[in-house]
């Protein structure tokens, strides 16, 4: 099993998603470890206006949550998981991709280490 650290620091959202993509495409069986989310750019034109459609498993019950209100963590997930198609290859992302406020807690990785 192999881990990937990826830092965030000044990236592009749409790149950063089709690098993980990537990743995950040559090697299923591998954990994504993402540190400073909280550095990622945010400057793009609809910004204020983009939003996404929440359903709530009630009927008629569709929500709309703006895209300046959600977290960076939200952002990169729904970035990364709306790429691909509903299957087990999705589950799989789901499952691997953890997010670190704190670097200082990565001394204990000793494969594989990638910065995007």
């Amino acid at each position: 099993m192999n881990w990937y650290l990826i830092n965030l620091k000044n990236k592009n959202i749409g790149e950063l998603s089709k690098f993980i993509l990537k990743i995950f495409k040559m090697d299923k069986n591998i954990k994504i470890i993402i540190i400073n989310e909280n550095l990622i750019k945010r400057e793009f034109k609809n910004h204020k206006k983009k939003y996404y459609y929440i359903h709530t498993k009630y009927i008629g019950n569709y929500k709309k949550k703006f895209l300046k209100t959600c977290k960076n963590k939200e952002i990169i997930k729904n970035s990364i998981l709306k790429m691909i198609k509903n299957n087990i290859f999705k589950k799989n992302i789901k499952k691997n991709i953890k997010f670190l406020k704190k670097a200082n807690l990565l001394f204990n990785l000793k494969n594989k280490i990638l910065y995007f």
